[in-house]
Formats: structure tokens, C-alpha cells, sequence
């Protein structure tokens, strides 16, 4: 039984729909039944959280963002939530297509990249990139095809048959 759950289904035994009447029953009724059925007093009373660090303190932005992670596309492109973030060229570490990136949401509805604690520079798309179809140059150049050398077993009956046609010729 949660919360939720049974809150509707008492609601309904009180008859309630309207939400003044369903303030003053929680206010009244519900919440301190539900305390008394559900809380557990503490094993110890002492007060466990400890103090912020600087360094929890300066990154709160970062502790309280959802984390996602994302690969780098061909295009160095990143798509998180229907958007598109084209990387910059310049970069505080290097980045390469396919590489992991993490992608904070913040609280302020701000969206970070970052790669190895280091944030990234991009901008954002209006719209999807689109694909820019190039045929690709060879950049090796085409090796001929093998050709086996005189001695090579491959010739060794070549050669005999070469030799006997000679040798048969000769009165």
C-alpha cells in the first residue's frame, strides 16, 4: 500500500472531491493516521549528516544535475532530448568521434558536456545536421596484382613443360 494508493481510496469512503475539504482531512485526519501506522523512530538520536566540503559546495550544480551519457557522432555532433549540440573545434581535452560524453541537465534547465572532469565547448543546433553525401577519395593507391616469381612452385610445371617443348625440338 502506498501513499498515493490509499489516500485515493480514503478519499472516496469520505466522499471528498473538492480541495479545500481534502486540505483540512489530510490537515485533520490523514496524515497524523499515517505517521502513528507508518514512522519508525531512529536507532540513535544523533544528528549523522555532515558538513559540505568546498569542493561539494562549489559543484552543488553538478551533484543536484541528472547525468546522461551520449556517444559523439561521425559529425561530432551529440543529440540529448530531441536536441542537437555540435562540439566546437577548440577543446579544453581531446575528443573524438564515438567517445562518451556525460551530459548534465541542471536544476536552472542548463545542459552541460563534459569528458574526463573537464566541460566541453559546443553550441546548439536548431535543427537535426544534415547529412552531406561525399564520395571518398582512395587514399592508398590500388596495388597491382600479385605475379609470383620464376622460381615459384606455382611455375614449376610451366617451366618443365616449357623446357621438354625445347628439348623436343631439338634434332
Amino acid at each position: 500500500e502506498t501513499l498515493q494508493d490509499r489516500l485515493v481510496k480514503e478519499l472516496r469512503l469520505q466522499n471528498i472531491s473538492d480541495t479545500e475539504t481534502v486540505n483540512q482531512f489530510l490537515e485533520e485526519k490523514y496524515i497524523s493516521d499515517f505517521n502513528d501506522r507508518f514512522s519508525v523512530l531512529p536507532a540513535k538520536d544523533t544528528d549523522l549528516h555532515r558538513p559540505l566540503t568546498e569542493h561539494d559546495q562549489k559543484n552543488l550544480d553538478k551533484i543536484f544535475s541528472i547525468q546522461s551519457r551520449r556517444q559523439v557522432k561521425n559529425d561530432f555532433t551529440i543529440q540529448f532530448k530531441n536536441q542537437w549540440y555540435q562540439l566546437e573545434e577548440i577543446q579544453p581535452t581531446t575528443v573524438y568521434r564515438k567517445d562518451e560524453v556525460l551530459i548534465e541537465d541542471r536544476l536552472d534547465r542548463s545542459i552541460h558536456l563534459g569528458k574526463k572532469e573537464k566541460y566541453l565547448n559546443f553550441k546548439k543546433l536548431p535543427a537535426r545536421p544534415k547529412k552531406i553525401k561525399t564520395n571518398l577519395v582512395a587514399i592508398t593507391p590500388r596495388k597491382s596484382t600479385w605475379i609470383p616469381p620464376v622460381n615459384h612452385p606455382w611455375r614449376k610445371q610451366i617451366h618443365a613443360d616449357i623446357q621438354y617443348a625445347i628439348i623436343s625440338k631439338v634434332p
